[in-house]
C-alpha cells in the first residue's frame, strides 16, 4: 500500500513485479486533446469521451478563443460523477486560456480505463468543429 496525492494505491501491477510491490510513478502535468473530428451541427449537443490511460485528475479545461463564443459546456464527467456543482450549461468562454475559472475542476481522479466526458452544445447558427484540451496531473502505473 502506498499513500499518494490520489489516495491509497493497492494491488497495482507493473511489468513482471509482484502486485504487492507495485507503486505509481511520479506525478506530472499532462495534456489531453478533445476533438469532435467533424462539425457539430447548429443547435446540436454531443458528448466527447476519452479514456484515461493512467491515473489522471483533470485540473483545467481550455477552449480556444475562436470557438468559445460558439459553444456551451453542458457537463464534465469523470465516470458518472459530474465536476459541475449543479446541472446547467456554462459558456465556453469560462474556459478560455486566461480565464480565472479555468482551473476549477480538481474534484475527481480517474483510474486507468475510466471515461472522462465533455458534453457540449453548438449555440451558433452554423456547424463548427469543436476542439479543446484537458490539462491535469497524472501518474503512470506501468513501467512498460
Amino acid at each position: 500500500r502506498r499513500h499518494t496525492r490520489y489516495g491509497t494505491v493497492t494491488g497495482v501491477q507493473t511489468c513482471a513485479l509482484p502486485i504487492s510491490s507495485a507503486s505509481p510513478g511520479p506525478i506530472r502535468e499532462v495534456v489531453q486533446g478533445l476533438d469532435s473530428t467533424s462539425n457539430v451541427a447548429a443547435g446540436a449537443t454531443i458528448v466527447l469521451t476519452i479514456n484515461a490511460s493512467m491515473i489522471f485528475r483533470p485540473t483545467r479545461l481550455m477552449v480556444g478563443p475562436a470557438l468559445a463564443s460558439l459553444f456551451t459546456i453542458d457537463d464534465i464527467r469523470v465516470a458518472a460523477d459530474s465536476l459541475f456543482l449543479s446541472a446547467g450549461a456554462v459558456p465556453a468562454e469560462a474556459f478560455l486560456p486566461n480565464a480565472v475559472t479555468a482551473s476549477a475542476l480538481k474534484r475527481r481522479t480517474a483510474q486507468p480505463g475510466t471515461p472522462i466526458s465533455l458534453t457540449i452544445t453548438n449555440i451558433d447558427g452554423a456547424p463548427h468543429r469543436f476542439r479543446a484540451a484537458f490539462f491535469g496531473e497524472a501518474t503512470d502505473v506501468s513501467s512498460c
